[in-house]
């Protein structure tokens, strides 16, 4: 007769489960890391909100000086005065400094319609941007860049572009981007000689 086998009882299992100190532990250090990378989150939202409406700006600016290449340069002060003593012009955007030596030309008179419009207000992704152009006269000399005051060289119109929005992270709360372009104020193209 065989021998029978005793019956082996069971190892207790080395590893019966987490504890509930064990599952605390884990879910306070998760809450940690995931309350640190919040921050990193909520921050880069914020920047790329920012970019987003900068890069706006500067596609509304670029629309708005094509806008004035389209226009003829004898033409883009038609509706529109010079400033002087008796037509004051308004305060422009913070930060852009309109003064002399220029002569600017946007005194719009009530009722009057300019070619180049003074302000349009354009909304994109909800936000609601203010567009301004202004326009001053200079004349430049043929062997310089620089835009002056002098009569006596060839006149051109220098036609800013300033496209402002409110956002709080800019200062006083208000967000400003300017271009300018210079056109000349000419009625007709340039005629070259026939070369022979």
């Amino acid at each position: 007769m065989p021998r029978s086998r005793p019956l082996l009882a069971p190892r207790p299992a080395r590893d019966g489960g987490f504890t509930l100190a064990e599952v605390v532990v884990s879910i306070a250090v998760v809450t940690v890391v995931m309350a640190a990378l919040t921050t990193y989150f909520v921050r880069t939202m914020t920047v790329t909100n920012q970019q987003r409406a900068m890069q706006v700006a500067v596609q509304l600016a670029a629309d708005g000086s094509e806008l004035v290449r389209a226009i003829k340069g004898d033409q883009l002060a038609n509706g529109r005065d010079e400033c002087s003593a008796g037509k004051a012009c308004g305060a422009p955007v913070a930060g852009l400094d309109l003064r002399s030596p220029w002569r600017r030309w946007d005194y719009v008179a009530a009722g009057a319609q300019p070619t180049l419009k003074f302000q349009d207000t354009p909304q994109v992704n909800g936000v609601t941007y203010n567009r301004y152009w202004y326009l001053v006269k200079c004349w430049q000399a043929a062997n310089s860049g620089t835009c002056g005051s002098s009569t006596s060289d060839v006149e051109f119109f220098r036609v800013i572009i300033a496209v402002t929005w409110r956002d709080s992270h800019c200062q006083g709360r208000t967000c400003a981007y300017t271009t300018a372009t210079l056109v000349s104020t000419a009625s007709g193209e340039p005629l070259y000689p026939e070369s022979p």
